[in-house]
């Protein structure tokens, strides 16, 4: 990307300008003219219409006929149509990483309550056909979604046959920042390797240094050489989502210690770690739900993935590194708000190296302590499913599940009711009445026979 305030380009305006939305897009006649982002930024406040360069025009002059797909010569600008963002425009324009060219807040805008607006996104090249335009408009998109993950645009908008409108309204809000972009912005290509990666918890591409230099580790042993290669070469969204795709199989997510399905409940001790989740729910306009993450923000992110780390690596003490580093991955492209790019791919590495040598010295706060379970129990919820059951169903029956848990483990049997209550009493155990013993022994004896 490169600033140019005086670069002028082809595009075509429309010959009327529109007091707010235009109510008949077949009637709109258009011109050929050379602007710049100034001279686009004064007729869309003039309220002109605009679209690309078209052929076999027959003179200087076309209507909405000839602007067609097939028909279609060039264009050097992209524009995105926002019809229901989640934030206001300028809240927008001040939040993603690739701010567009120009933009423009459309007649039915109403800030912070309906919020639409229009990117113009203006390239060095030409785009000559119908693809190269779709697969901009989907890039550009993508890469703001690393930013704003439920940014989403009007798909009318993805062809080169559009057409935009300008704003003529006094509430009309625009912003121009003279940014001329390159494919390879958004376009990944082989000989590209020095751009920002977008990423949804996006990372800056660095050169080799002495971490890479010094992967053969003594105290970390490498088998997948191919694997490491992968990771140090990720550098935008398509190669970070093939990353953690290609080994989603080699290297399965595991955030809680495994329990057997046939265990009806899991108890909460020492040995029972589980890394705690934030999410939130949103609905469509057809009323389905959809679960997204929370990703952190505050605090130190690279200690929080740290501790993660060590977490992990109490779940599966026999993780090996590579494993411990696709986990990690995982964490910053999913959990971690990483906008601001500073958990690069070194960053990372180093945090996983730190605590792959330091698991045995350091004992991380169980995170399913947060918020203490008073029963030191909970249900398990991969028995439910085993037994077609609901965890709530089943929560009232595990109770008595675990007061017989408890009994079997510190009764007696070569001992009267009377005693073993009155040991259990001493030692603080309960339950310890003599009728709960003998419902106790009653059903023991059932399951003996």
């Amino acid at each position: 990307m490169i600033k140019n305030f005086k670069m002028k380009f082809p595009l075509s305006v429309s010959t009327t300008s529109y007091n707010g939305k235009c109510k008949d897009w077949g009637k709109v006649i258009y011109r050929t003219e050379e602007v710049d982002i100034d001279t686009l930024a004064d007729y869309v406040k003039q309220g002109f219409c605009f679209t690309h360069i078209f052929k076999n025009i027959a003179n200087e002059q076309f209507c909405t006929r000839q602007k067609t797909i097939s028909n279609f010569d060039m264009t050097y600008v992209v524009f995105l149509d926002i019809d229901e963002s989640p934030i206001p425009a300028p809240t927008f324009y001040g939040s993603v990483s690739c701010p567009p060219s120009m933009l423009y807040t459309t007649p039915n805008n109403i800030t912070g309550k309906v919020n639409r607006y229009r990117l113009v996104y203006l390239f060095e090249s030409p785009i000559t056909n119908n693809d190269d335009y779709k697969t901009l408009v989907n890039k550009i998109a993508d890469r703001i979604k690393c930013d704003i993950p439920d940014f989403h645009i009007d798909t009318t908008c993805v062809n080169c046959s559009q057409q935009m409108g300008g704003n003529s309204l006094n509430n009309c809000i625009l912003y121009k920042n003279y940014s001329i972009y390159n494919y390879s912005d958004f376009i990944k290509k082989d000989n590209c390797q020095n751009r920002e990666s977008c990423i949804p918890i996006a990372y800056k591409k660095e050169e080799k240094n002495d971490i890479q230099q010094g992967i053969a580790d003594d105290e970390i042993v490498i088998t997948n050489h191919e694997f490491l290669n992968d990771f140090w070469g990720m550098v935008d969204y398509d190669s970070a989502l093939f990353f953690l795709t290609k080994y989603k199989n080699t290297y399965p997510i595991v955030d809680i210690t495994p329990v057997d399905e046939s265990q009806p409940f899991i108890r909460l001790n020492d040995n029972y770690t589980q890394i705690k989740r934030r999410t939130y729910i949103i609905k469509d306009k057809y009323g389905n739900r959809q679960t997204l993450p929370v990703k952190i923000k505050k605090g130190n992110r690279e200690r929080i993935l740290f501790l993660n780390a060590l977490l992990r690596l109490k779940i599966q003490p026999n993780m090996a590194f590579e494993h411990l580093l696709y986990s990690l991955t995982y964490e910053r492209q999913y959990w971690i708000d990483n906008t601001d790019r500073t958990i690069t791919n070194h960053v990372l590495y180093k945090i996983a190296k730190g605590a792959f040598l330091k698991r045995h010295e350091y004992i991380p706060n169980n995170l399913n302590h947060r918020n203490k379970n008073k029963s030191g129990y909970k249900v398990n919820p991969a028995y439910c499913k085993s037994k077609g059951v609901s965890p709530r169903s089943m929560a009232n029956r595990i109770r008595t599940m675990v007061s017989d848990q408890v009994l079997l483990e510190n009764y007696d049997f070569t001992k009267s009711v009377a005693e073993n209550s009155q040991i259990l009493k001493d030692k603080g155990i309960k339950p310890n009445s003599e009728r709960r013993l003998y419902s106790f022994l009653h059903n023991y004896k059932n399951k003996q026979d």
